[in-house]
């Protein structure tokens, strides 16, 4: 679900920043009754990881953001 770099040449991800996204995803996910696999998901993770790259890294922040999409 998520790449080490992202494909314009970004930061790599550590693995406490992957644990930490997928833990948010993983959460979108089941408040929303949304498979992992799906569109949605794909496309939160996507804008989890964007928004993780350019900057935004606290978990609290990530959670607003994507809960307001």
């Amino acid at each position: 679900m998520f790449q080490a770099f992202d494909k314009n040449g970004g930061q790599p991800l550590t693995p406490a920043d992957v644990e930490m996204l997928q833990g948010l995803i993983s959460e979108y996910c089941q408040t929303r009754n949304l498979q992992l696999a799906s569109p949605q998901a794909n496309e939160a993770a996507r804008d989890l990881v964007k928004w993780f790259q350019i900057g935004v890294t606290d978990p609290e922040r990530l959670r607003e953001l994507i809960n307001s999409t």
